[in-house]
């Protein structure tokens, strides 16, 4: 006879035996068997009785005693129940009737499902059977697997559709758990996994599914999927609730897994109209401001800043403005404040949201802006007509001589004018000159812009060279520059030649023999051209030398042109016979203006007493030759 129990891979217990007897409803029990049998598979269903029997082969009389884990016995068969119902003794008890335990799981990282479950266990012993040897006989079972999901949590909820639930969105969301997996039917006893049957949802108070309005505490749904497709309401949030459930039993649930959701306000701007930065000192243009555009908006509410108009209503600062469902306001600025834009959008579920835009107030006039721009050009003892923008009202003044609107106005005393334009006339004579404006009306004003004036094209227009004479075949640069040029020419007599150069700047090429000759620039722009100083350059070698003393000087110059003995060696004694011819001498400073002029011939003498020390350049030309000085004077 066989004293044990055995699973089979497919989860029935099977006795080395023979005979199943096969329980049906109302536990009908088997004839005389050696072994205990029964007909539901494993694992169990709690709280569902499973019918057992067993009998002593070839005796009879026995006293029966069966006990259990993890489960209880129903009275049945005249049994006697002890040991809080896990024992049932009695006579010829061969057929008992077990109702498993919900069993609680246990959080087991060693399983791959993360629980492990308590197994049930059933054994009986047959004593007193009548076989003469007055001995007791056990049958004894190995683990019985119980269905559970006590104390199981499902994984996390998640999302799929519209994760971010702002307020106003309505787009459906799928909402899934992971499968939930029964404990301990995953490990190489059982051998086979088992999930949970269904899962039972509870969704926010609002939101639906499947046409069905939640009351935010009622299960929604239960499905045979882990998944659930809802609809959000547009401002509602709260809880998710979902737990796993056994279907074979009523009130066979796990835990709950849960998940709160937060609707967030959509943000509500206040946006200004583009190129809007702040509000100015007397300027009351309207303005319109935009919130954001909400869906579930019914209806926007604004404040604007004291003394501002909407509507034909002025502000009092605090009163409201109803637009409807429509999200802009136009307002008139006061032109003496600023302060905020508010405004709160109702949304359809009750809910409100607000917005501002802080606006800055600017006490100044705009500046104007010049048309046409740098430069302005007048001709001498000529007007010209010149306009602003900006603003409506305009102080003027200007300098060197130019008059506004016929008058010789200072920044202490300015034009003014009502319109965006004056009449610039400028002197017979003179340098350029510069117009400042400035934005004023009432007390808003703005500081001063201005703007170069060319009067008769370039001014100030000038070149620089050497001094000295240049080497034969030498290269040397020449620089120029003038006021408001915008081009130049340059003009270079022979036998000196222009290599080229950018802009103000030029190259000369030097002859391979003694010369003279003259550089010059011209600058040009829209307003006309003018010229620069002459420079006279020569080559070294000249017949004749311009000796000076003393130098350092300081109040008088003596002056000797002779003949330069290097120059004429070889030359022949008529040449060297041939008259001194007269030179003219100017005395340039650094600007290259000519501070003194005087003619020699042979020896004479220059008063240089009222000029500031400073080096000077002496140039003597005769026509044919230069000869080139530098002086210092020093008092």
């Amino acid at each position: 006879m066989t004293n044990s129990i055995k699973n089979s891979p497919n989860g029935i217990l099977t006795l080395l035996s023979t005979l199943l007897f096969l329980l049906q409803a109302g536990y009908g029990y088997a004839q005389t068997q050696s072994q205990i049998t029964f007909a539901t598979p494993q694992p169990y269903c709690p709280g569902v009785a499973v019918g057992y029997s067993w009998v002593v082969s070839g005796s009879g009389g026995c006293i029966y005693t069966w006990t259990v884990s993890n489960g209880t016995f129903q009275a049945v068969g005249g049994g006697i129940l002890s040991n809080g119902n896990h024992t049932i003794t009695g006579n010829t008890l061969t057929q008992v009737s077990v109702i498993w335990d919900n069993v609680v799981a246990t959080a087991n990282s060693g399983e791959s499902s993360g629980y492990s479950a308590p197994t049930g266990s059933l054994a009986v012993t047959a004593n007193s059977c009548g076989t003469g040897s007055g001995g007791s006989q056990t049958l004894g079972g190995s683990l019985l697997f119980i269905k559970t999901l006590n104390g199981v949590t499902p994984g996390a909820i998640s999302f799929t559709g519209a994760p971010n639930l702002a307020y106003c969105i309505t787009a459906a969301l799928t909402l899934s758990v992971p499968q939930t997996q029964l404990p301990s039917t995953n490990n190489t006893t059982y051998g086979t996994t088992r999930y949970a049957d269904a899962y039972e949802w509870t969704i926010p108070s609002g939101w639906s599914y499947n046409g069905t309005t939640s009351n935010g505490t009622t299960p929604i749904a239960t499905t045979t999927t882990t998944s659930l497709a809802v609809t959000p309401s547009g401002c509602g949030g709260g809880q998710i609730k979902v737990r796993a459930k056994l279907t074979c039993n009523a009130n066979l649930f796990s835990n709950y897994q849960t998940r709160t959701v937060t609707r967030t306000p959509a943000a509500l701007s206040v946006t200004p109209p583009s190129g809007y930065t702040q509000a100015l000192c007397n300027v009351t243009t309207p303005v319109t401001f935009t919130a954001t555009s909400l869906a579930c908006a019914s209806g926007y509410k604004w404040t604007i800043p004291s003394g501002w108009i909407s509507g034909g209503v002025v502000s009092n600062g605090t009163n409201t403005y109803s637009t409807g469902t429509t999200n802009s306001i136009t307002v008139t600025p006061n032109g003496s404040s600023a302060g905020s834009i508010g405004s709160t959008a109702t949304l359809n579920c009750g809910a409100t949201i607000s917005g501002s835009y802080a606006i800055t107030y600017n006490g100044s006039a705009p500046y104007p802006v010049f048309s046409p721009s740098n430069p302005i050009c007048v001709s001498f003892s000529s007007s010209g007509t010149f306009s602003v923008s900006g603003y409506t009202e305009y102080d003027w003044y200007v300098n060197n001589g130019l008059l506004v609107n016929g008058v010789a106005a200072t920044s202490t005393s300015p034009v003014h004018t009502t319109t965006g334009s004056a009449t610039i006339t400028a002197p017979a004579s003179g340098f350029n000159g510069t117009i400042y404006v400035r934005s004023h009306q009432g007390n808003c004003l703005s500081t001063y812009v201005q703007s170069s004036i060319a009067i008769g094209g370039p001014n100030n227009v000038s070149i620089t060279g050497p001094y000295t004479c240049v080497s034969p075949r030498s290269t040397f640069l020449v620089n120029g520059s003038a006021a408001f040029a915008s081009s130049y020419t340059w003009i270079v007599s022979p036998p000196f030649t222009a290599l080229g150069g950018g802009g103000s700047s030029i190259y000369i090429q030097a002859p391979s023999s003694y010369g003279s000759g003259t550089i010059q620039m011209k600058a040009t722009n829209s307003c006309g051209s003018n010229y620069s100083n002459v420079l006279y350059v020569n080559t070294c070698g000249s017949s004749f030398a311009l000796t000076t003393l003393p130098n350092p000087a300081s109040d008088y110059l003596e002056m000797k042109v002779e003949r330069n003995q290097l120059a004429l060696e070889g030359a022949t004694m008529e040449t060297d016979a041939t008259p001194i011819p007269e030179f003219e001498v100017k005395l340039y400073d650094k600007y290259n203006q000519v501070r003194k002029s005087i003619t020699v011939k042979g020896k004479i003498r220059m008063n240089i007493s009222s000029l500031p020390e400073d080096t000077y350049f002496l140039i003597a030309t005769n026509g044919k030759e230069i000869i080139r000085k530098q002086i210092v004077i020093k008092h």
